[in-house]
């Protein structure tokens, strides 16, 4: 363990210069209203949040905000009207009149009620820097990512925290948000860190019952892996992607897409895996074949003559001789009496058809 650690505390230094390099990009001068912008409100528990709009200049927009606030979609700008046209809600779809003063971006509302919303110009760097696939856009260089949060929160949480897990998954408005997870051997703890554009979020938890096997940092990059899926035939846009160590497998990532296709990759060769890492179906296959066997000596006792659901009755038909029922044994004698006994091994038997003489002549019914 001291030893991966030691390794990847030296690899954090030159993957937090470059996750952290292109920060100054987004503090370029824009003109209009292009940029991004930021305004806060207080929600009903008097909770202060955080919107941010982002005005691209190929006359998209993206809002990230929380629940069905979240949007995105294309906008355009004229003769102080602002039109928003929604790929996510029709609601958000709407002209609103807008003024732009120095810094700061005024919406004029009319619906529900006559209000204004005041937006200040946002210079801010994203968390996390991103490629743009399949009209998403693709975070990249996570574990340049994960190690400024191993430096900057999980170490000074937990001298011991590893990275174990990653986890990229799609929000409402299409944009995307990672959840990095640490362990922390000495405490049996983990700590999960969710990371949107703008913000993020830390919780700790109880670790017993999670992912402890370390992260390299050395794993390929999701855009890199996304390519290779889809060089082997993965349609779609990502919806969700995750890596962890399995064993045998090392590294591993799992996609799936908005076409309802997955696909599992190796976080480290880049080859497509066609067998199940997680050996899930097996110990399914296994659980099945038991139950069938469990069951097999009740489905030859009835096979021969299907029994009614219905007491005292059978289904008609044309050639009904008038008979009904099983003509086997019951055994409902003998089930009850091992029963009140509390004979479960005899009750069983009774059940599948198959008592002992001993367990007649205790309990009668045959």
């Amino acid at each position: 363990m001291r030893e991966f650690v030691t390794v990847f505390v030296i690899a954090c230094a030159a993957l937090m210069v470059a996750a952290c390099g292109a920060q100054g990009e987004s503090g370029k001068a824009q003109a209009g209203p292009v940029g991004v912008w930021q305004r806060s409100i207080t929600g009903a528990v008097g909770k202060p949040y955080r919107e941010i709009l982002e005005l691209l200049e190929n006359g998209t927009y993206v809002k990230h905000a929380g629940g069905w606030a979240a949007d995105r979609g294309r906008y355009a700008a004229e003769a102080g009207v602002m039109k928003f046209t929604s790929e996510v809600d029709q609601r958000h779809t709407r002209n609103v009149a807008f003024t732009l003063t120095g810094g700061k971006l005024t919406f004029k509302l009319t619906v529900p009620l006559p209000s204004q919303e005041e937006w200040t110009r946002f210079n801010q760097a994203p968390n996390f820097r991103t490629i743009d696939i399949d009209g998403r856009r693709v975070p990249r260089n996570l574990t340049g990512m994960l190690a400024v949060a191993l430096v900057s929160e999980a170490r000074p949480w937990r001298k011991d925290a590893v990275p174990t897990w990653i986890r990229v998954q799609q929000g409402g408005n299409g944009q995307y948000e990672a959840l990095l997870h640490f362990y922390s051997p000495s405490t049996v703890e983990e700590m999960r860190i969710r990371v949107s554009a703008y913000d993020y979020q830390k919780s700790t938890n109880d670790g017993s019952r999670t992912a402890t096997a370390p992260l390299s940092p050395e794993v390929l990059d999701l855009p890199q892996v996304l390519a290779l899926a889809k060089q082997s035939g993965l349609k779609g846009a990502l919806e969700r992607a995750d890596i962890r160590v399995y064993n045998r497998y090392g590294a591993v990532w799992m996609l799936t897409t908005n076409a309802r296709q997955g696909v599992t990759v190796s976080g480290e060769t880049g080859a497509i895996i066609r067998e199940d890492v997680t050996g899930y179906i097996a110990q399914y296959n296994a659980e099945w074949a038991r139950i069938v066997a469990l069951w097999q000596p009740i489905l030859a006792r009835f096979m021969p003559q299907p029994v009614s659901l219905f007491s005292g009755s059978t289904p008609s038909s044309s050639s009904d001789s008038g008979s009904s029922g099983s003509s086997g044994p019951t055994y409902d004698t003998g089930s009850q009496n091992s029963w009140s006994q509390g004979d479960w091994g005899a009750y069983h038997r009774f059940q599948t058809g198959t008592p002992t003489g001993n367990d007649c002549n205790r309990y009668g019914g045959c």
